[in-house]
């Protein structure tokens, strides 16, 4: 701002607690990223996650499934390129795909 060469690397996250409903976003989703989902919204609990065209991980949402969130924040800043079957599968951790 007054001339300094740091670039500001943090990502953007904000959450919010909707009666009984928590929402979590990470990141910056843009249009030309591909979306794969994780879990059911029909159970109230899941979370969606934008891949660039690298197949790396850019941006996550969650709904009531906030511990997703802390793993997308380490999958985002290691620039793994994810198996999209296995980041859809709830069976598989997403710590194990780092």
């Amino acid at each position: 701002m007054l001339g300094g060469g740091a670039i500001y690397a943090e990502l953007p996250w904000l959450w919010s607690d909707q009666f009984d409903c928590n929402i979590q976003t990470l990141g910056i989703i843009e249009a030309q990223h591909r979306l794969v989902s994780r879990g059911d919204p029909a159970t109230g609990s899941f979370c969606v996650m934008a891949l660039d065209e690298g197949g790396r991980m850019r941006a996550a949402i969650s709904v009531n499934s906030g511990r997703d969130i802390g793993a997308c924040r380490r999958l985002i800043s290691s620039g793994t390129v994810m198996d999209e079957v296995r980041l859809a599968d709830t069976s598989v951790s997403l710590r194990s795909l780092l």
